[in-house]
């Protein structure tokens, strides 16, 4: 059996179509149940302090596969996340609406138009999103509109939406060994797969809208040949 540790947030990712060494021939029952009753553990273990974690990981026990819907409320607020579309997304909006005025496309004083950026993004270390998620995609859509103002031109972001999603299964060829639980192996959880229980999914959101000051500040802009 491999013997490269994981964390629980390991439990997402994306399944390989690869069979681990060992695990050709028929599913133990043991096997499955002693897996569904450590991911039950786990379950009751985490939901508290990380809600989210836990019903994602439920819900990859128990979804056969189907899509599941995040709220707003799971991420919208949350600092790391508010800090990653100040620093990262908000220059790439803003370039992309310059390059709608440069183009006529944006014009001041209509209507506004939609600007968009996808990237990525790493939760902090032991909070819900990063044993929900991990590693996810982060999609900001914002309707821009440029006014002008005191002689300036002034760019405003208005609404700004936001969805985040992912692909959630275990990563194969790891362990984990959690307090309280014992290991959690790669066998225990391929033969719940092969059982019709913890199956890949994909995670979207719900659309957040965002109205932090510091990431949707109207913006104004330096002169230029608009």
């Amino acid at each position: 059996m491999p013997s490269r540790p994981m964390s629980l947030g390991s439990l997402r990712g994306v399944f390989a179509a690869a069979k681990p060494a060992g695990m050709n021939g028929p599913i133990r029952s043991e096997t499955v149940r002693s897996g569904l009753e450590k991911i039950d553990r786990i379950i009751s273990a985490i939901r508290l302090r990380f809600p989210t974690a836990a019903e994602n990981l439920r819900h990859w026990r128990d979804g056969r596969g189907r899509d599941r819907a995040l709220p707003a409320s799971a991420f919208q607020t949350e600092p790391f996340l508010l800090d990653h579309l100040r620093d990262s997304h908000r220059p790439k909006l803003l370039n992309a609406a310059k390059r709608r005025l440069v183009s006529g496309e944006l014009v001041p004083g209509r209507s506004g138009v939609d600007v968009e950026c996808t990237d990525s993004v790493n939760p902090p270390s032991f909070t819900d999103l990063f044993f929900a998620l991990g590693e996810f995609t982060v999609h900001s859509k914002v309707r821009a509109a440029v006014v002008s103002a005191s002689g300036q031109l002034v760019l405003r972001f208005d609404p700004w939406g936001v969805e985040i999603s992912d692909e959630y299964d275990w990563d194969p060829g790891t362990w984990a060994l959690i307090p309280g639980i014992g290991r959690v192996t790669d066998e225990e959880m391929l033969a719940l797969h092969k059982a019709g229980y913890g199956l890949r999914y994909h995670v979207r959101s719900e659309w957040a809208t965002i109205t932090d000051p510091e990431v949707t500040a109207p913006a104004t802009l330096p002169a230029g040949n608009y």
